[in-house]
């Protein structure tokens, strides 16, 4: 029952009771019977029951109007970070106007007529003047449906920036937010999921404790220019058209997609109504010799290179260099690799001479950035190894974002391997550790078999349940409150507390003879487990946090696991401590030491201590375990066994960044273009040609181009 049918009936109740009071007390007056008393008892319930009547009917206008407060609040500090954002990336990428190329594009045959942005765009022109145009129309008003096609790497999802860019400085009403299609999902609603992907992307600015989700939907419904980008990595971007089309009716948005999957997908029934369309054309020849040129300067030992290139372009403006260097993208990595392209590729006229060419430049781009100097590092990789590590990786990464999590490499450990080794090292830990605390009864093989069995139980059942995400140690009871309806850590969490009582549980039994002590050890130290679980949380992996921050935010966890379980576990030692002499099997442990030699306070303290330092140990060996950071330890070492990955993974994955092959999206590494990724997973490595001179080094600052730096 949602919040208004409650209200609904709470209304009701009270408006029965409302009449009800109201009817005794014309009773009272008919039979003249309105003493003091019953002035008292009825005026009084009649005189509440209309001011609750009252309140229960206006708190919806009350809980809109805060609704609609906290969702402006929420939506200016979107909108700021938003900003934010599009700035930093639209630097990163080369956007900056003494730097854009001038990507020329035309109207297409698909565009609406009707569409009120069509007669700007009639007649074409250059990058700059569809921008201009698509902002001045949306500042006017006017709803503004543009979508934006092209070839793979033509530069739509750069246009997408700039457009986002210039509306973001229209209408203070609302702002543009650049949304990655990929994860939607066919038959579910475009609003909740822009609503989810808000509240992903951007938790801090969005989320609302009082409201919940309802914020997020709030600013997707009122403040929030869709820019939708990525139309062709949809399974079906048909559904995703019709989304558009029923549920942002009268509204702006922008959508990228290349031209051959939205003609597909924009059926002869056109889907989308009132809709322009343009589409991004190849660069001219002469500004793509223009780029190449600037790329060496005259008289460099590569120039003669560069030069070749040059004369074929000059000689054949047609041809397939010049198609293959036609988007900016291509063209960018040509000019980082100074335009170094061998003349049997060049000089090909063979039907797939575009593609290899293009396969040329990726793998050179590759083996360009892991180059080896003349005195490399013992640690270094070197490009036939990077480019299979990435390779590896490539086919481990989200097929339709390219992104890459770290922790969800466990799955390529074999099942049985992962749960052998929980198993061995739950076994050795525990017996060692129980076997030395049953030596304080005289009883050290007894406390070991005990200790090898939990801990091979525990480590199946650790292997068994669901894997986790990465947590942070955050100790707020709201928070973990608010998270009890996620059934996949409610199961872990009753695993850890199960695992818990039940070890020990066990060693009370075989050392005391009263079942209810029994019962009460399984209890606190149930308790104490799982609580020490349930107090840490999920990482928000789109916060503004690091891949590494997440490792070691993680790493933080089993450490803050095992000092929380002291205190508790000490608790419990001291009680059952106290208990041992009137409460041990007989004759059994009549006579142990610690009974006869040691006072009553001393002999409660030395259990305290082992008690908390067992429960230590048993809860930092579950959480390391069943942690994101202990099943990453076991990868690397399987990994690198296989030679699929060097022992130094993250390291690795940090240098690629820094190299420009992969880049960070807060707790995600992701390969820098979706076309990077499609060639490491089906290209092989291009060896550089050694006869001719590296490459000359990239420039500090970004390539000039309308597509993401490779």
């Amino acid at each position: 029952m949602n919040l208004r049918d409650r209200l609904n009936w709470i209304v009701l109740v009270l408006g029965l009771l409302l009449c009800t009071t109201i009817g005794f007390a014309v009773l009272n007056l008919v039979r003249h019977r309105w003493g003091l008393l019953d002035l008292w008892t009825t005026a009084i319930p009649m005189a509440l029951a209309i001011v609750i009547a009252i309140f229960a009917t206006v708190s919806p206008t009350i809980r809109r109007r805060d609704l609609d407060a906290a969702a402006a609040e929420r939506a200016r500090s979107l909108a700021d970070r938003v900003g934010t954002d599009l700035r930093t990336a639209s630097h990163e990428r080369g956007l900056d106007a003494d730097r854009l190329l001038h990507v020329p594009w035309r109207l297409s045959s698909r565009s609406d007529r009707a569409a009120g942005l069509h007669e700007r765009l009639e007649d074409g022109g250059q990058l700059e003047r569809l921008v201009d145009r698509v902002a001045d129309h949306a500042r006017g008003g006017s709803p503004t449906r543009l979508v934006v096609t092209g070839e793979g790497g033509a530069g739509k999802t750069a246009v997408c920036i700039l457009l986002a860019l210039a509306l973001a400085e229209g209408s203070p009403a609302t702002f543009p937010v650049v949304f990655s299609v990929a994860s939607w999902r066919s038959g579910t609603s475009l609003r909740r999921w822009m609503a989810d992907e808000l509240l992903i992307n951007h938790a801090r600015q969005v989320r609302d404790d009082q409201h919940g989700r309802t914020v997020a939907e709030e600013i997707v419904a009122r403040y929030v220019l869709p820019v939708l980008d990525g139309l062709d990595q949809l399974a079906d971007p048909s559904a995703f058209l019709r989304a558009v089309e029923d549920e942002l009716q009268g509204r702006s948005f922008v959508l990228s997609g290349r031209t051959a999957e939205f003609a597909r997908a924009d059926t002869d029934e056109r889907i989308l109504r009132r809709a322009c369309v343009v589409e991004l054309l190849p660069l001219p020849v002469a500004d793509i010799r223009k780029a190449l040129a600037a790329s060496v300067p005259e008289g460099a030992a590569s120039r003669p290179i560069l030069d070749a290139t040059l004369s074929r372009l000059r000689s054949h403006p047609s041809g397939p260099l010049r198609d293959a260097l036609s988007t900016p993208l291509y063209l960018a990595l040509a000019v980082h690799l100074g335009g170094r392209i061998p003349r049997e590729l060049m000089e090909s006229d063979e039907t797939d001479a575009v593609q290899r060419i293009q396969k040329y430049l990726w793998g050179a781009f590759v083996s360009a950035a892991y180059r080896l100097g003349p005195q490399p590092r013992p640690d270094e990789v070197g490009p036939v190894e990077a480019e299979q590590i990435l390779r590896f990786l490539a086919g481990r990464a989200d097929p339709a974002t390219g992104r890459l999590a770290w922790w969800r490499l466990h799955t390529q450990v074999p099942g049985m391997l992962a749960v052998g080794v929980a198993v061995l090292n739950g076994a050795w830990v525990c017996g060692l550790a129980a076997g030395l605390y049953f030596e304080l009864f005289e009883r050290p093989w007894i406390g070991v078999w005990i200790g090898v069995l939990c801990g091979a139980v525990g480590g199946v059942v650790v292997e068994a349940l669901p894997a986790d995400q990465p947590r942070r140690a955050r100790p707020a009871l709201g928070t973990a409150i608010q998270r009890r309806s996620d059934q996949g850590a409610l199961l872990r969490t009753l695993g850890f507390g199960f695992l818990g009582g039940v070890a020990c549980a066990a060693m009370v039994w075989f050392l005391y003879a009263r079942v209810q002590l029994v019962a009460t050890a399984f209890v606190l130290s149930g308790l104490t487990f799982a609580a020490a679980r349930w107090v840490s949380e999920p990482t928000n992996l789109m916060e503004t946090v690091t891949p590494r921050g997440i490792l070691t935010a993680d790493r933080a966890v089993v450490g803050y696991t095992c000092a929380v379980g002291f205190l508790p576990g000490a608790l419990t030692g001291a009680y059952l401590g106290a208990k041992l002499p009137s409460a041990h099997r007989s004759p059994e442990f009549d006579h142990l030491r610690i009974l006869t030699d040691l006072s009553h306070t001393q002999l409660i303290l030395l259990c305290a201590v082992g008690g908390g330092l067992l429960s230590c140990l048993g809860l930092g060996l579950l959480a390391f375990g069943a942690s994101s950071w202990g099943r990453f330890v076991l990868v690397r070492l399987w990994l690198a066994s296989r030679r699929h990955t060097p022992m130094q993974l993250m390291t690795f994955l940090q240098d690629a960044c820094s190299k420009g092959v992969l880049r960070q999206v807060n707790g995600l590494f992701e390969f820098r273009h979706q076309l990077l990724h499609a060639h490491l997973l089906h290209a092989h490595l291009v060896e550089p040609d050694q006869d001719q001179p590296p490459p000359p080094a990239p420039a500090p600052t970004p390539v000039p181009t309308a597509e993401p730096n490779p």
